[in-house]
């Protein structure tokens, strides 16, 4: 049995001649399209007796099956595939995707065959159903254009949340949580630069503490409602005091911003799924942050008057 991983290539790299690679037992192979790289392939043996998927059966009304999706050799597919990226970056190559990509399960034996219950499974960030998300009334639409000199002042403290939101549904959590950092140190750090100050600074903050205090009062709301990333959440933060946090979000700043190869727990800048609830944790704070004062322009007094005098006066 064979189990082959396929990622996606980001970048403009053209070769000469495309072969199978075999090293260590594996066949990497690069495909193309529109004449340049465009995938990765992966094949690897899959013979253990936890390296194919299986589907359960499950009892629970509403969910017909169980599905059990290995990842055969995984660890060393993508500590090699990591390595490939990094010496194809100064060819032309920006990413090599680890965490959207195709399995795919090869038999070797009729016997082989009828064991496999799944044949293929992907990871993808589905897009957004439009049945499913809730419209925006044109009010607040409306608002947003009448109230845009208004935002002038927070325009570009807003764009490092927008980045942080593009960030984190792309899941880059590491990028996400300087955004989001940066959108809070601009709101709210008073210039302050040292970890002490920045703290101080913080911690004094109304807007900034009394979000954290809406997080974690309801973090299945606010935060997550999937369960197992609501689960890693609260393993971490359940019970942290305000002050607590505050130090925390520093902390892991000042981690992310200073980087040696020669520590042991350092961080890899594509290990983007180890930070995931620090990134919730910065997103749901950052929301409550962004809400609040994109609410308060869209709701001066000027910007009511002149929405009601462009639409409600002409109903």
């Amino acid at each position: 049995m064979k189990c082959r991983y396929i990622f996606r290539i980001r970048g403009q790299i053209k070769v000469t001649e495309l072969r199978p690679i075999y090293v260590h037992g594996s066949t990497f192979e690069f495909l193309q399209e529109g004449g340049l790289l465009s995938h990765l392939s992966v094949m690897v043996p899959a013979n253990g007796p936890n390296d194919v998927p299986t589907v359960t059966p499950n009892p629970s009304p509403g969910v017909k099956a169980h599905i059990n999706v290995p990842a055969p050799s995984f660890l060393f597919v993508r500590r090699e595939v990591r390595a490939i990226e990094a010496l194809l970056s100064v060819f032309g190559v920006q990413q090599i995707d680890l965490n959207r990509f195709k399995t795919t399960w090869i038999p070797e034996s009729e016997e082989e065959k009828a064991s496999i219950p799944l044949n293929d499974f992907s990871t993808d960030v589905a897009a957004a159903d439009a049945e499913t998300v809730l419209p925006l009334p044109f009010d607040l639409l409306a608002r947003c254009v009448i109230a845009a000199d208004e935002a002038t002042d927070v325009e570009m403290q807003l764009a490092f949340f927008r980045k942080g939101i593009v960030s984190f549904y792309e899941e880059r959590f590491i990028e996400a949580i300087y955004d989001f950092y940066f959108f809070l140190e601009s709101m709210f750090g008073e210039g302050q630069f040292k970890k002490h100050g920045i703290e101080e600074a913080f911690k004094k903050c109304k807007p900034l503490t009394e979000a954290i205090k809406k997080v974690m009062a309801n973090p299945s709301v606010n935060v997550t409602h999937r369960q197992d990333e609501l689960e890693s959440f609260l393993k971490k933060y359940a019970g942290m005091s305000v002050d607590k946090i505050i130090e925390h979000i520093v902390e892991l700043r000042g981690f992310l911003h200073h980087h040696t190869a020669k520590r042991k727990d350092t961080w890899h800048p594509e290990d983007h799924k180890r930070y995931k609830s620090e990134a919730h944790l910065l997103r749901s704070i950052a929301c409550c942050v962004a809400i609040e004062t994109s609410l308060a322009l869209l709701y001066k007094p000027k910007v009511i008057e002149a929405y009601g005098r462009t639409f409600v006066a002409n109903d």
